[in-house]
């Protein structure tokens, strides 16, 4: 039984990216707490056998003595847990959301709803005006045939219980166009940008703000399929804060626990496009 989870948890970390510190000391740690799960799972199901025989002997004497019909098994359970369980369990246990990642940044992404408005101060009126022009205008998920067809409900968009924080990348304020991160996905839009783009986080291998040129330059998968993506804005004062922004993703989707469970998905389908809310059930726990 041992071997078996052994086996189990070579396999599922098979192909895993062990080239950083933070990685292997997280796994380092993992195995210890994996041993005592071993020694909890191997003791339930000796156990286990061991109430299977005692039944056995218990029935046939029962059997023997003509009492069968007062033969009461005890119902035992072998323990079928798997090294997956517990590497799933330990990664959603250390896993960090992304909301977690922003709040100590929070306030210095406030600068009293001007270029950027901050979930946590959404009471003001110029925010809720920001937000909402937002969401009319391009913060929700994209379809192609949204601008010919105006009866078109995106299945998820922005609002103020999901959103992190919004830039505003227009001239006047109008925030019709920008840039949207909230607690699963990134959506943004320029000027004459038809339609515009959303990547959800659990598809993104790499995110970057280019200082230099005002540009968010995403590597991954987008709603629409595409692999790559560079987006140029106007509005050259926002890059400081969205630089800070983009850094929360970037240790959200690099945390240790968040790469393992990743890992675990994408074993099976590794061009798979994730389009719901949470990475299937194992990071439902990310987007709290």
């Amino acid at each position: 039984m041992e071997h078996n989870l052994d086996q189990q948890m070579n396999d599922m970390l098979s192909g895993l990216n062990t080239n950083s510190s933070d990685i292997v000391d997280f796994l380092s740690q993992m195995y210890i707490e994996f041993e005592t799960f071993k020694k909890v799972v191997i003791g339930n199901n000796v156990k286990y056998e061991y109430q299977v025989a005692q039944n056995k002997i218990a029935e046939v004497h029962a059997a023997l003595n003509g009492e069968s019909d007062k033969f009461k098994r005890v119902e035992v359970e072998r323990d079928l847990r798997t090294a997956e369980d517990f590497l799933q369990y330990y990664a959603k246990k250390h896993l960090k959301s992304v909301r977690e990642f922003f709040m100590p940044v929070r306030d210095e992404l406030y600068d009293n709803n001007k270029l950027a408005v901050v979930y946590h101060k959404l009471s003001d009126s110029r925010a809720k005006k920001k937000l909402d022009n937002a969401i009319n205008a391009f913060a929700y998920q994209p379809n192609e045939e949204y601008y010919l067809d105006k009866e078109y409900h995106p299945p998820v968009a922005v609002s103020p219980f999901n959103l992190l924080v919004l830039f505003d990348t227009t001239v006047f304020g109008s925030a019709k166009t920008g840039i949207c991160l909230t607690d699963q996905f990134i959506v943004y839009k320029g000027v004459g940008k038809i339609p515009h783009e959303m990547f959800y986080y659990t598809n993104i291998d790499s995110i970057k703000v280019d200082t230099d040129e005002n540009s968010l330059n995403i590597s991954g998968k987008s709603t629409k399929d595409k692999a790559w993506y560079s987006f140029s804005y106007d509005c050259y004062k926002v890059t400081p804060k969205l630089n800070k922004a983009v850094g929360c993703i970037n240790d959200f989707i690099n945390q240790p626990a968040y790469r393992i469970l990743k890992h675990l998905i994408n074993r099976g389908n590794p061009d798979q496009i994730i389009e719901s809310g949470p990475l299937n059930s194992v990071l439902s726990k990310a987007f709290l």
